[in-house]
This record gives structure tokens, sequence and C-alpha cells, in this order.
């Protein structure tokens, strides 16, 4: 098996197509990596997505070719890669402002990339997390009409998402255009069936109904990605992971328990969104667009006039929002660099600063047992007892490689060995471990302190392997629990249980 780690992605500044330069590693999944890229020709930044399928694929040096193991492995990728091409075929032929756009596809490295626009913003799920609070009725609403205008657009060309959820829908920063994307589930219908029935139902647990669940696609219908919609809804006006449609089976609305600020016209609209009986959901999109036309006609417009500059405004709303967001990232990320170099140690005070240095053999040394304090990093090794190289011209900081170990209280440790920067765990070679006491143990990069990309094994013997967002929160990748069921994470979503 492949870990999800920096030896399966594409290095900086690799070229692909003689035109894309790769420029940083964005995600990764349990089937493809994206990037962030810079198209030589145009001289613009594109996303593009390559097809890896990280259980079983081998990235071979220095070529960067993509190879598998086994004959069996090689049916099952090439099965993927065939979805793979038809996904990005599909996606090219879509023509909406609401749709992330599709620029090229092509083959290399023994496997297929395509070439999207870069979208700078926040999905959903991310801008939630950022604004740290539910999102207000009109932001939410303002986002659904967006949303509604991007699945009537599929629904007309024959093809159902089938994974709609807040982490695959983004904002646009500046013009506050909601993008849906990822069709990597989506299935294209003809005279209402499916034309491919041989491969499964992915799901969102949360965003899917019970037709999907069951896996059931002679009944998915434009009704199935309405009722992902009203997960959504559910979600951003909450904070709250929507219930299983089981559940509202069983328990009706009572689950479905929504601010008391929401308006009646929004409450009835989540409902009937996701209603556990199909029949019983909008079958269309223009059923939802005229309930909603015919409230707001009804509530806010007696007269009847539409008012035409409403949209426009809730975009500039919206964003607003995202660019406040950007303007408070950038405030922070400033405060921070002045605030990483406040690592002290016992003899330091508070208030001394130091400039961020490398240190080289002359201004090293060696130390053992030394105790150290920092301010950033985890709470957890803000101080601890260090081995090895310090940097004297940056108040005995330690830098270079080392072994430290935290004391977490109740007679438990936590021990690291790998190679720090300014005091902080920071290790870049997939090598540094941190063992607890408890059993716990992490094996791969770390930055800022926090793990980044890695294995981690809890201490009921749990194996996470992937991607970690700051403050070591699972972000992409793959946990396998000890009775052997598997879980896969994208973008800190569970996506698929095996």
């Amino acid at each position: 098996m492949s870990n999800i780690n920096f030896e399966n992605v594409l290095p900086e500044g690799t070229i692909l197509k003689r035109r894309y330069s790769i420029d940083a590693h964005l995600a990764s999944g349990g089937f493809g990596n994206t990037y962030v890229a810079i198209d030589n020709e145009t001289n613009e930044r594109v996303a593009i997505k390559e097809f890896y399928i990280q259980e079983i694929c081998v990235r071979h040096e220095p070529d960067g070719e993509v190879t598998t193991g086994t004959t069996g492995n090689r049916d099952i990728f090439d099965a993927q890669h065939k979805k793979f091409h038809t996904e990005a075929k599909r996606i090219r032929t879509l023509d909406n402002e609401h749709i992330v756009r599709v620029r090229d596809l092509f083959s290399e490295n023994g496997t297929s990339y395509y070439v999207m626009d870069y979208i700078k913003g926040y999905n959903l799920y991310n801008l939630m997390k950022e604004l740290d609070r539910p999102l207000k009725e009109e932001e939410v609403m303002h986002m659904v009409e967006q949303l509604l205008d991007a699945l009537e657009y599929i629904h007309g060309k024959g093809i159902f998402h089938l994974d709609l959820k807040p982490a695959n829908a983004i904002v646009q920063e500046g013009s506050g255009i909601v993008k849906l994307i990822d069709f990597g589930s989506s299935k294209m219908m003809e005279n209402g069936r499916p034309k491919v029935t041989n491969t499964g139902l992915n799901y969102t647990k949360g965003y899917a109904p019970l037709e999907q669940i069951e896996q059931n696609i002679e009944k998915v219908g434009p009704w199935t990605d309405l009722y992902a919609l009203g997960g959504i809804m559910y979600n951003l006006l909450t904070r709250q992971q929507p219930p299983l449609p089981s559940d509202i089976a069983e328990n009706g609305k009572k689950v479905l328990q929504l601010p008391s600020d929401v308006s009646e016209t929004t409450r009835h609209l989540v409902y009937w969104l996701m209603s556990p009986d199909r029949k019983k959901r909008p079958q269309c999109v223009k059923q939802v667009k005229d309930y909603l036309e015919k409230k707001k006609v009804a509530n806010s417009n007696p007269s009847g006039i539409k008012n035409k500059t409403s949209r426009k405004k809730k975009s500039n709303l919206l964003s607003n929002i995202v660019k406040a967001i950007f303007i408070v990232l950038i405030t922070v990320s400033i405060f921070c660099i002045v605030y990483r170099i406040i690592g002290y140690t016992k003899e330091r005070t508070p208030d001394e600063t130091t400039i961020e240095h490398k240190s080289t053999k002359e201004d090293s040394k060696y130390v053992r047992d030394s105790l150290i304090r920092v301010k950033l990093g985890p709470e957890y090794f803000h101080e601890y007892s260090y081995t090895g190289n310090v940097s004297t011209s940056n108040d005995n900081l330690p830098q270079g490689y080392g072994t430290a170990v935290a004391h977490l209280g109740d007679g438990r440790t936590c021990t690291y060995k790998g190679n720090f920067k300014n005091g902080l765990c920071e290790d870049n070679t997939g090598k540094a471990t941190m063992k607890f006491s408890n059993g716990a143990e992490y094996v791969g990069t770390f930055v800022m302190g926090y793990f980044k990309n890695g294995k981690f094994t809890d201490s009921e013997g749990c194996v996470y392997d992937g991607v970690f967002f700051k403050k070591n929160q699972l972000k992409d990748g793959k946990r396998t629990h000890k009775d052997g069921t598997v879980e896969y994470y994208n973008n800190g979503d569970v996506i698929r249980n095996k």
C-alpha cells in the first residue's frame, strides 16, 4: 500500500504537458491528488487533478511515472481510470458560471490529469469554520439560489451530481459567486435511466437520501441532489451534521431543529427537501424556484414587481464576508510571523524577541536535558526537556535534530524525535516520530509543531494515514479501525466507508 505522503505527490516545479508548472500540492483523496499550478502559456493560476489511487499506486523517481504493484491492482486502476476520464469529459462539456470549468485533459506519467479554473476562496465547510458561527438565513438562501441554478443546468444535461455537500461548493473571493465542484460521483442519465449501472453510488452521510444509501440507482433523480441541498441548508444554518434519512423517517421534523429566527418559508423548504420519501420531495429544481418566488412575492413584494438588484446586493454581501475573512487571515498571518519568534528558554523573559535564524556549526551547540519553553505549537508541547542541537545566536532554541520529552500531567509523557526550527517540531523528512505514553504514535512530517502528513496510530489501535489540518485534525486520508472497517476522509469529511 502507498501512503498519502509527499513521496506520492509531484514535487514543486514539475512541468506537465510542457505547459503547466506545479506550484503547490493542494489536497489528496483516495482517488487523486490536486495541485495548484501555473499555466505558462497564459501565466494564469490553475488547479490540476491527477488520477492516483492512494492504496495501490506507486510513483517512481525521478520521472514521476505511476504504476501499480499487481495485475489485480492494474484491473482496478484501469476501471477507475476510465471513470476519471469520463468525469473530466463530462465536466468539460458544462458551461455555467456556477460550475467549475475544465480547461484541459491529458495523459502523462502513466496516468491522467485534468486542468480546472483555480477558484480563490472558501468552500462552504471552511467558510463556516473561519466565521466560527452558523450562517445567517439571508447568506444561506443566496447560496441556495446559486446552487439551484447549477443543479438546474446539470439536470438539464442529464447529469446528477450525487455528492452535493458544503465541501463541494466554493464561494469565489471578490465576486461572491458560488461554484459547484467535484463530479467524481456523478451519473449520466438517458431517458430517465442511468447510462452505466455497473458502478456503485458513493455518498456522504447526512447528505444522501435512502435511495442513494441503498444503492438503488433506478430511483435516483433530481430529487436525490435536492435532498443533499436540504442537508447543506441545515448544516449552514445550524453548524450541525444533518441527521440520517432513517432518523428523519422515524422521528420526523423534531430531528431537524432549526434556529428560532429562521423564517417559516426556509424552515418548510428544508423539511420538504429532506423528506425521506423521494416522492414527497420536489421533483425538479423548477418546483423549488417556483416555491421561493411565490413566497418572495407574497412576503416581501406584495406589488408583484421584482427587485432586480436584490441578488446583486446579496452577492456583494457574500463577497464582503469572504473578503473580510481573507483580511483577517492576512492580519493573523502577519501577527503569527512576529509572534513565532517569541519562543523562549527558562532564563528568558516573555518580552524578549529573536530573529528567525538557521543555525550553523559556528553558532550551534549540543545540550542535554535542557528545559525549553515556547509559546507556539500544540499546548502540550509548550514546555519540554530537550537533548540535541540549539542555536546560540537564537537564545539557545532547538535548531536541527534532537529529542524532546514533554510531561502531559498525571504521569503521562510525549516524546518527539526529529528536526526542530526555532524551538518547534519542524520536519519534512517523513521520518520524525512522536510517541505518547498511552501507546499512541505518529510518524511523518511536522509543521509549526503540528502533524502534517503521516501515519497516526491511536491508543486503541486505529490507524489514520494521510494529511492533517492544523491542530492535528484529520483532513485527507484513510482511517482503519481495529475491526478492519475503513473510513476515507476528504477535506475533513468521511466520504466512504468500507
